[in-house]
């Protein structure tokens, strides 16, 4: 019993199982009809013809010739067309074979009589044949019990290629679904760094002004900061887009310590409360009695999950809306607890509210809607670290209840204090941008903090003025158009007198292999435009004490 070929690559373990179960079957269909040889043809999904998928007792010039056949061919003897068994006592008399190139073949090959039985679907598909094949005039005489057992076997082995036929066509569409997966995650980066790019001159201008204008006038100093509300509120969009994909995918690694819960929470509190007063909301805070509350967990993502809890019941409370935050202690997991009195969530949507891009109809239309993403990171994120989110609703108009629980840990011995980190000291800076808005506009907000600082707006000038500016620093855009900002970098590294000057990658992609490239090219550091002034500030700080790459991937999100 032999295969012709097998397949190779993704679904091979299946389709190898399959051959291994039509050769039973073909084993069988031999003994019950006392044949010399045999064979099952499998009709090809993608040409339509007949081919061999097994066979028994077969030389190479027979197998070639069947190899790809029709399924009206005389070689298939018209069982697939007829629907039903065909029998050819004797090939050399029997007219569908006269003068074929098929007889030749059977005669060489030792066959005289052929018994062809049709494979068929439980849907009436024309799947195959099982061929038994005599080496003399034979007329198979099967007993009623015979002919029982060999309807059964072309049963079974229809079912084999049926389901084979459906596993198929399930890798296929995972195949689709994959890379149509991968196609989003690429749209969804290239929609985030052509957005980034005019939020970043809009976020520094906004800064700029604000240190100027803020103090001169109270009108002034309220449209700023709506201003710079809005684009913060546009950055954590583009955020959320990327990491529902990031997180989901599992494309990061969490970067774990011992955290004080109390404190992820008044961080959290901190970042979202001028939403809440902006609303009005009556604000209540809760903490734990027991004085010191640690979980094994990534600051950064724990306070994204707790701000997108704040930010959920913010956004869904009306004005003058009560929020209330808790920290307790349940059977040894520390729970965070966020509810408020806003519309509820409908008995049909609780569910699935942790689905990405879930919202419920009538909450679409509500200012500070969002994108419906941000719960299913919180819901991914905590699972991650180990621990578990709930949700609770007595339906619309009711309120909402999140609850984020994780294990607790014993407090460290030997915590560092925490030292408050010391300004800057004026450096030299490059600015390098193609977009001259986002490279004039950070230029003038530095040129502010009293840094000396020189914009150019290509690859070529920037190779040129680092040269004779000899910068401590150079903020690199990566998408420069001639040269990227990989290849700059590469050639700024090469020069002698650039050794004690510090590169720092600005680019609107911010997914975990951009800044594995960054520093493959020799970057200290990389920043996600738009870029506020405490990140950018923070960021020179570390990358000048000599910290290469000090903040984890996991942790970079736009401010």
């Amino acid at each position: 019993m032999t295969r012709p070929g097998e397949p190779g690559g993704r679904g091979a373990a299946q389709a190898s199982n399959l051959l291994h179960c039509l050769e039973g079957v073909l084993e069988l269909a031999l003994f019950i009809t006392s044949a010399d040889k045999g064979s099952v043809q499998v009709v090809d999904g993608d040409s339509g013809t007949l081919k061999i998928a097994v066979q028994s007792g077969f030389e190479q010039p027979f197998l070639q010739y069947f190899a790809n056949v029709g399924t009206e061919d005389a070689a298939a003897c018209g069982a697939l067309h007829a629907g039903d068994r065909v029998i050819v006592p004797d090939l050399q008399s029997n007219a569908l074979f006269a003068g074929t190139p098929a007889l030749r073949v059977f005669l060489e090959a030792g066959v005289r009589a052929v018994q062809c039985t049709p494979l068929m679907s439980s849907t009436g598909k024309k799947l195959g044949v099982i061929s038994t094949h005599f080496a003399q005039p034979h007329q198979p005489k099967l007993t009623a019990r015979e002919l029982q057992l060999l309807e059964l076997l072309t049963r079974q082995a229809a079912e084999y290629l049926e389901r084979e036929s459906a596993a198929e066509a399930l890798r296929v569409s995972e195949a689709a679904l994959r890379e149509a997966d991968r196609r989003k995650d690429d749209f969804l980066a290239m929609l985030a760094h052509e957005l980034r790019n005019p939020l970043a001159p809009i976020r520094a201008a906004n800064e700029l002004l604000s240190k100027i204008l803020s103090s001169q006038d109270s009108r002034i100093a309220a449209a700023l900061e709506i201003t710079r509300r809005q684009v913060n509120q546009l950055a954590r969009l583009l955020d959320d887009l990327l990491d529902v994909s990031r997180v989901t995918l599992g494309r990061f690694d969490l970067q774990c310590r011992p955290t004080e819960v109390p404190r992820i929470v008044a961080q959290a509190l901190e970042t979202v409360q001028p939403f809440m007063r902006e609303k009005g909301h009556r604000l209540s805070v809760r903490m734990s009695d027991v004085p010191a509350l640690y979980v094994s967990a990534d600051p950064a993502r724990l306070t994204q999950c707790v701000v997108n809890l704040l930010t959920n019941a913010a956004k869904y409370t009306d004005t003058r809306g009560e929020i209330d935050v808790s920290v307790a202690v349940q059977d040894g997991n520390a729970v965070i607890e966020v509810s408020d009195s806003g519309v509820g969530i409908a008995p049909e949507l609780l569910p699935r509210i942790f689905d990405p891009f879930v919202q419920g109809e009538k909450l679409r239309g509500r200012t500070h809607g969002g994108l419906g993403v941000g719960l299913a990171i919180v819901k991914r994120l905590v699972e991650m670290h180990g621990g578990e989110v709930r949700a609770h609703s007595s339906g619309l108009g009711c309120g909402s209840m999140f609850q984020i629980r994780l294990p607790l840990i014993e407090q460290p011995r030997n915590l560092e204090p925490e030292i408050e980190a010391p300004r800057i000291a004026t450096v030299s800076v490059l600015v390098v941008d193609d977009n001259e808005d986002c490279a004039d506009s950070l230029a003038a907000l530095l040129q502010l903090e009293g840094h000396e600082v020189q914009a150019v707006y290509s690859a070529r000038d920037a190779l040129e003025r680092a040269l004779t500016f000899k910068p401590d620093l150079l903020l690199l855009n990566i998408g420069l158009p001639e040269m990227d900002g990989y290849e700059v970098a590469r050639k700024l590294r090469e020069m002698p007198d650039l050794r004690g000057s510090h590169l720092i990658a600005v680019s609107g992609y911010g997914q975990i292999e951009d800044r594995v490239r960054a520093e493959a090219a020799g970057f200290d550091d990389h920043l996600v435009k738009p870029i506020s002034l405490a990140r950018l500030t923070a960021t020179m700080l570390t990358v000048i004490a000599g910290q290469r790459f000090s903040a984890p991937m996991a942790s970079i999100r736009t401010e």
